[in-house]
C-alpha cells in the first residue's frame, strides 16, 4: 500500500479508536445484508468535463429476504484538473425496520451532499480520496400514525473514504483484465443534535472487479459496517454481500 493511502488509512483509524474510547459501554448486534448497486457518471456529451452523476442502491436485510434500505442519488460533477473532480446533488434514502434491533417503523431521509475526489497512481495501484460532506433531514414518525412524518431532525456528517485497486490477471495493456480493489470508509456526524455519536459508522471493503467494457466495470464483494446509532449505546456489525455495477458511458443524446 502507497505511503499517502497507508497514513490516511491509520489516521482515520486513531480518530475512530479515539471517539471509541470516548463512548459508553453498549450492545452489538450482528446483521447480514445483500447490496446491489449501480453507479454512474455520464458526461453530457463526448469530451465534457460535466457529468451527469446517478447512484441506487437496492439494500436487503437477511441476505436478500426484507428490505433494510432504499437509496436514490444524483447530481452534476465536474472535473477540475486532472485527476480531481467535483461533485454535489440530492439524495433520498428509506430505512426499513431491519434485522436483530430494528427500527420502530420506516422513515424517509432527505439530504444534499457535495463531495471532492482526488484520484492518482502509485505504480500498478490506482488510489482515490473522496470526502463528502452531507446536509440530512431525518424524518421523525408519529407515534399515533407511524406512516406520517411527525418532524425532521437535521444533522451534518463528514465523509472521508480511501480506495486502491491493483490489476491481477492478464495482459497489462489490457483493460479488460481483473482487480482487487479494497476501501475505506469513517462517518462522523456533527451538529446541534449530534452528542453521543459523532462516530456514526466505519465501513470496510474487499471486491474483485472486471471491466466488462471500456467504460463498464462490475465488482462482486464482501463489505463489513460497523454502525452506531444516535443513542450512542447500540451498534450494528454488519456483514453484507455486494455486486456493484459501475458505468462511465457518456450520455446518448
Amino acid at each position: 500500500m502507497p505511503r499517502p493511502v497507508l497514513l490516511a488509512v491509520l489516521f482515520a483509524s486513531a480518530i475512530a479508536s479515539s471517539m471509541e474510547a470516548q463512548q459508553p459501554a453498549r450492545t452489538t448486534v450482528e446483521n447480514h445484508h445483500a447490496w446491489l448497486t449501480y453507479l454512474g457518471d455520464h458526461a453530457l456529451f463526448a469530451g465534457s468535463k460535466t457529468s451527469l452523476h446517478l447512484e441506487s442502491q437496492i439494500r436487503r436485510g437477511d441476505l436478500g429476504g426484507d428490505w433494510q434500505q432504499l437509496l436514490l442519488r444524483g447530481g452534476l460533477a465536474r472535473a477540475l484538473s486532472p485527476g480531481v473532480r467535483a461533485t454535489g446533488g440530492y439524495a433520498f434514502v428509506r430505512t426499513y425496520p431491519y434485522g436483530e434491533a430494528p427500527v420502530r417503523t420506516a422513515f424517509p431521509e432527505h439530504r444534499t451532499w457535495q463531495q471532492l475526489s482526488l484520484a492518482h497512481g502509485a505504480g500498478s495501484l490506482s488510489v482515490t480520496h473522496r470526502y463528502r460532506l452531507e446536509q440530512r433531514w431525518i424524518g421523525l414518525m408519529g407515534t399515533a400514525d407511524p406512516t406520517q412524518v411527525m418532524s425532521w431532525r437535521y444533522a451534518n456528517r463528514f465523509r472521508y473514504m480511501a480506495r486502491a485497486s491493483l490489476p491481477v490477471a492478464g495482459d497489462a495493456t489490457q483493460p479488460a483484465r481483473p482487480y482487487l480493489a479494497g476501501s475505506g470508509e469513517l462517518f462522523a456526524s456533527f451538529g446541534r443534535d449530534v452528542q453521543l455519536n459523532v462516530f456514526d459508522q466505519s465501513r470496510l471493503v474487499v471486491a474483485l472487479g472486471r471491466h466488462v467494457t471500456p467504460t463498464l466495470r462490475v465488482e462482486a464483494g464482501y463489505l463489513h459496517q460497523y454502525l452506531l446509532k444516535q443513542t450512542g449505546r447500540d451498534a450494528e456489525s454488519n456483514h453484507t454481500l455486494q455486486l456493484s455495477i459501475l458505468s462511465a458511458a457518456p450520455l446518448p443524446f
